[in-house]
């Protein structure tokens, strides 16, 4: 089925979203992230992670400096600031590769923003600070992506019920954010969250109906790497040991409609997007 043209702007750039599927490489700065928490805490692993995943093929870099997995500490904005400004201040001079910042503070946001990055990255969809967040999508213009982490209705079990409640949560927080920055809806991009307060059943049903997400009029990012559904599917405990699982769902995602793809295995889902892409626009 053809793939419906989209695009997806941040400040004086844009990607098109026309059936090419685009990789975000996940760079984590924090201790404590479910999979590769601590490995990237120095600025100098930090820096060089961030070369290789551009060497890998990332079109978009995001960088996280407080985890958002099951149970995780919150972070202090000062710390979170600490944390991912030096990294997205120094890759933003050295590559060309767009950097997200994956935060839900304005503050965060701001000073990412005013260290190289130009993109936002919510999982709150721009709730955590509401006020604060909409003045800096304004000011910078940048792209920001809305993730739902929102608990589903009690009923939202069967798939076209779990799809038609997130689908409706994007379009009002669409409805207002684009009246409140004055954005055209092409500086969105949106994200059903993936393993955030869904269980199993959901997530596999998010996945199914993505194309419900995408006909809303943004291009749409899906994340599955590593997460704990595939475990449950797979039976393996350890993250480390999810790709090949990941690499399905990715391709899954694909073939479906998704536009971007948020992974931590760079190098072997490089070519798991390709070759999904060139079933999913073959005629």
């Amino acid at each position: 089925m053809p793939i419906a043209p989209l695009a997806f702007r941040f400040q004086d750039r844009h990607i098109p979203c026309d059936g090419k599927a685009y990789l975000m490489g996940i760079l984590n700065v924090t201790p404590d992230s479910f999979s590769d928490g601590g490995q990237f805490i120095s600025l100098d692993h930090a820096i060089a992670h961030g070369h290789e995943l551009a060497r890998n093929g990332a079109h978009i870099i995001d960088v996280g400096g407080e985890s958002t997995r099951p149970g995780h500490l919150p972070v202090s904005t000062e710390e979170e600031i600490r944390r991912v400004v030096p990294v997205i201040r120094e890759l933003s001079r050295q590559i060309s590769v767009p950097i997200s910042v994956d935060t839900s503070k304005a503050a965060v946001a701001e000073a990412a923003i005013r260290a190289g990055a130009s993109i936002i990255n919510d999982v709150s969809a721009g709730e955590n600070d509401p006020d604060g967040m909409i003045a800096v999508i304004k000011n910078y213009r940048v792209g920001t992506i809305l993730m739902h982490s929102q608990p589903l209705p009690p009923d939202a079990q069967r798939g076209d019920q779990t799809a038609h409640a997130i689908a409706a949560y994007f379009q009002q927080r669409l409805d207002s954010l684009s009246t409140a920055t004055g954005l055209d809806k092409v500086f969105f991009m949106l994200d059903p969250g993936i393993g955030f307060r869904k269980d199993l059943a959901q997530n596999l049903a998010v996945i199914k109906h993505l194309g419900d997400f995408r006909a809303l009029g943004c291009p749409v990012l899906m994340g599955p790497s590593r997460k704990s559904f595939l475990g449950r599917i797979t039976g393996h405990d350890n993250p480390q040991d999810r790709i090949w699982a990941t690499a399905a769902a990715a391709a899954a995602c694909v073939v479906l409609g998704a536009d971007v793809i948020r992974v931590h295995d760079l190098c072997e889902m490089r070519d798991v997007l390709l070759v999904a892409e060139a079933i999913a626009t073959a005629d």
